[in-house]
Protein backbone atom coordinates (compact mmCIF):
# COMPACT_ATOMS: atom_id res chain seq x y z
CA UNK A 1 0.00 0.00 0.00
CA UNK A 2 1.12 3.56 -0.50
CA UNK A 3 1.82 5.64 2.55
CA UNK A 4 -1.20 7.75 3.43
CA UNK A 5 0.86 10.84 4.12
CA UNK A 6 1.50 14.26 2.67
CA UNK A 7 -0.85 16.87 1.27
CA UNK A 8 -2.41 14.55 -1.31
CA UNK A 9 -2.48 10.98 0.02
CA UNK A 10 -2.67 12.04 3.68
CA UNK A 11 -6.37 12.74 3.13
CA UNK A 12 -6.92 8.99 2.87
CA UNK A 13 -5.50 8.40 6.35
CA UNK A 14 -8.57 10.05 7.85
CA UNK A 15 -11.29 7.50 8.50
CA UNK A 16 -13.06 9.32 11.31
CA UNK A 17 -16.73 8.53 11.79
CA UNK A 18 -19.42 10.66 13.35
CA UNK A 19 -22.84 9.81 14.69
CA UNK A 20 -25.48 11.87 12.99
CA UNK A 21 -27.63 11.85 16.10
CA UNK A 22 -29.43 9.35 18.29
CA UNK A 23 -30.68 6.55 16.04
CA UNK A 24 -29.54 8.44 12.94
CA UNK A 25 -26.62 6.23 11.95
CA UNK A 26 -22.93 6.81 11.37
CA UNK A 27 -20.96 8.24 8.49
CA UNK A 28 -17.56 9.51 7.53
CA UNK A 29 -17.22 13.10 8.72
CA UNK A 30 -18.44 15.56 6.05
CA UNK A 31 -15.08 17.37 5.83
CA UNK A 32 -13.39 14.02 5.14
CA UNK A 33 -16.02 13.11 2.53
CA UNK A 34 -15.33 16.44 0.83
CA UNK A 35 -11.54 15.88 0.96
CA UNK A 36 -11.91 12.38 -0.52
CA UNK A 37 -14.23 13.58 -3.29
CA UNK A 38 -11.82 16.40 -4.14
CA UNK A 39 -8.92 13.93 -4.22
CA UNK A 40 -10.85 11.57 -6.50
CA UNK A 41 -11.75 14.43 -8.86
CA UNK A 42 -8.16 15.74 -8.84
CA UNK A 43 -6.68 12.29 -9.54
CA UNK A 44 -9.08 11.71 -12.44
CA UNK A 45 -8.26 15.13 -13.88
CA UNK A 46 -4.51 14.56 -13.40
CA UNK A 47 -4.76 11.18 -15.14
CA UNK A 48 -6.62 12.72 -18.08
CA UNK A 49 -3.94 15.40 -18.41
CA UNK A 50 -1.15 12.79 -18.30
CA UNK A 51 -2.95 10.74 -20.96
CA UNK A 52 -3.13 13.87 -23.10
CA UNK A 53 0.66 14.23 -23.02
CA UNK A 54 1.33 10.65 -24.14
CA UNK A 55 1.75 10.10 -27.87
CA UNK A 56 -1.24 8.35 -29.44
CA UNK A 57 0.54 5.00 -29.90
CA UNK A 58 1.28 4.83 -26.17
CA UNK A 59 -2.21 5.65 -24.92
CA UNK A 60 -3.53 2.10 -24.66
CA UNK A 61 -3.00 1.57 -20.96
CA UNK A 62 -2.99 -1.94 -19.46
CA UNK A 63 -6.05 -1.47 -17.24
CA UNK A 64 -9.04 0.52 -18.35
CA UNK A 65 -10.31 1.05 -14.83
CA UNK A 66 -13.36 2.94 -16.08
CA UNK A 67 -14.97 -0.28 -17.24
CA UNK A 68 -13.54 -2.74 -14.71
CA UNK A 69 -13.07 -1.11 -11.32
CA UNK A 70 -15.46 1.00 -9.27
CA UNK A 71 -14.71 4.62 -8.47
CA UNK A 72 -14.10 5.36 -4.78
CA UNK A 73 -17.28 7.46 -4.65
CA UNK A 74 -19.26 4.40 -5.77
CA UNK A 75 -18.00 2.30 -2.83
CA UNK A 76 -19.99 3.91 -0.06
CA UNK A 77 -17.85 6.52 1.70
CA UNK A 78 -20.57 9.16 1.17
CA UNK A 79 -23.35 7.02 2.64
CA UNK A 80 -25.01 7.18 6.06
CA UNK A 81 -25.03 3.72 7.69
CA UNK A 82 -27.92 2.86 9.96
CA UNK A 83 -27.28 -0.86 10.41
CA UNK A 84 -23.87 -0.74 12.11
CA UNK A 85 -20.59 1.05 12.56
CA UNK A 86 -18.93 -2.02 11.07
CA UNK A 87 -20.83 -1.55 7.79
CA UNK A 88 -19.65 2.06 7.65
CA UNK A 89 -16.03 1.06 8.30
CA UNK A 90 -16.19 -1.65 5.63
CA UNK A 91 -17.46 0.88 3.08
CA UNK A 92 -14.75 3.35 4.05
CA UNK A 93 -12.01 0.74 3.61
CA UNK A 94 -13.55 -0.46 0.34
CA UNK A 95 -13.64 3.16 -0.85
CA UNK A 96 -10.05 3.85 0.19
CA UNK A 97 -8.93 0.68 -1.61
CA UNK A 98 -10.71 1.94 -4.73
CA UNK A 99 -8.24 4.84 -4.80
CA UNK A 100 -5.40 2.35 -5.40
CA UNK A 101 -6.14 1.78 -9.12
CA UNK A 102 -6.25 5.55 -9.67
CA UNK A 103 -2.92 5.94 -7.88
CA UNK A 104 -1.48 3.02 -9.86
CA UNK A 105 -2.70 4.41 -13.16
CA UNK A 106 -1.18 7.82 -12.43
CA UNK A 107 2.12 6.14 -11.46
CA UNK A 108 2.04 3.98 -14.58
CA UNK A 109 1.42 6.98 -16.81
CA UNK A 110 4.29 8.84 -15.16
CA UNK A 111 6.52 5.79 -15.79
CA UNK A 112 5.48 5.69 -19.46
CA UNK A 113 6.08 9.43 -19.82
CA UNK A 114 9.51 9.13 -18.21
CA UNK A 115 10.35 6.35 -20.67
CA UNK A 116 9.04 8.50 -23.56
CA UNK A 117 11.14 11.42 -22.30
CA UNK A 118 14.28 9.29 -22.07
CA UNK A 119 13.92 7.85 -25.58
CA UNK A 120 13.19 11.25 -27.10
CA UNK A 121 15.95 13.19 -25.31
CA UNK A 122 13.46 15.30 -23.38
CA UNK A 123 13.73 16.67 -19.85
CA UNK A 124 13.68 14.08 -17.07
CA UNK A 125 10.31 15.17 -15.70
CA UNK A 126 8.87 16.20 -19.03
CA UNK A 127 5.31 15.51 -17.89
CA UNK A 128 5.69 17.97 -15.03
CA UNK A 129 7.12 20.71 -17.24
CA UNK A 130 4.28 20.30 -19.75
CA UNK A 131 1.61 20.51 -17.04
CA UNK A 132 3.31 23.50 -15.40
CA UNK A 133 3.43 25.29 -18.78
CA UNK A 134 -0.24 24.53 -19.40
CA UNK A 135 -1.08 25.93 -15.94
CA UNK A 136 -4.00 23.49 -15.62
CA UNK A 137 -2.84 21.97 -12.32
CA UNK A 138 -1.32 24.02 -9.50
CA UNK A 139 2.48 23.75 -9.36
CA UNK A 140 2.47 22.91 -5.64
CA UNK A 141 0.10 19.96 -6.30
CA UNK A 142 2.45 18.70 -9.04
CA UNK A 143 5.46 18.96 -6.71
CA UNK A 144 3.55 17.00 -4.06
CA UNK A 145 2.64 14.31 -6.63
CA UNK A 146 6.30 14.05 -7.56
CA UNK A 147 7.35 13.52 -3.95
CA UNK A 148 4.56 11.19 -2.75
CA UNK A 149 3.94 7.55 -3.65
CA UNK A 150 2.27 8.57 -6.91
CA UNK A 151 5.30 10.11 -8.57
CA UNK A 152 8.28 9.03 -6.46
CA UNK A 153 8.85 5.88 -8.49
CA UNK A 154 12.09 5.00 -6.72
CA UNK A 155 10.22 4.17 -3.48
CA UNK A 156 9.40 0.56 -2.65
CA UNK A 157 5.88 -0.21 -3.80
CA UNK A 158 3.47 -2.95 -4.65
CA UNK A 159 3.95 -4.14 -8.19
CA UNK A 160 2.01 -6.31 -10.57
CA UNK A 161 2.17 -9.92 -11.56
CA UNK A 162 1.99 -10.49 -15.29
CA UNK A 163 1.23 -13.66 -17.21
CA UNK A 164 3.48 -13.15 -20.22
CA UNK A 165 1.66 -15.56 -22.53
CA UNK A 166 -1.57 -13.56 -22.30
CA UNK A 167 -0.21 -10.08 -21.48
CA UNK A 168 -1.64 -7.42 -23.78
CA UNK A 169 0.90 -4.75 -22.87
CA UNK A 170 4.28 -6.50 -23.16
CA UNK A 171 5.63 -3.47 -24.99
CA UNK A 172 5.13 -1.35 -21.85
CA UNK A 173 6.86 -3.70 -19.39
CA UNK A 174 10.39 -2.35 -20.05
CA UNK A 175 9.18 1.20 -19.32
CA UNK A 176 7.59 0.09 -16.02
CA UNK A 177 10.71 -1.81 -14.99
CA UNK A 178 13.08 1.02 -15.99
CA UNK A 179 11.02 3.45 -13.89
CA UNK A 180 11.20 1.25 -10.81
CA UNK A 181 7.68 -0.18 -10.87
CA UNK A 182 7.95 -3.84 -9.80
CA UNK A 183 6.72 -6.26 -12.44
Amino acid sequence: YPKWEGQILGKLDRTDLEKAGTGQGVRLKPETVKAWQTLEDNLLYFISKLEGILPLQARNFPVEEDTVLPRPSNCGYKTMYFESTRAALQAIHRSRNAFLPLIAKASGLIALLQDFSFHNNLQKRYWMHVLERQQVIPADWLREVQSCDIGALSRARIGMIVRLETCQFKDKLPAFIASGLPV
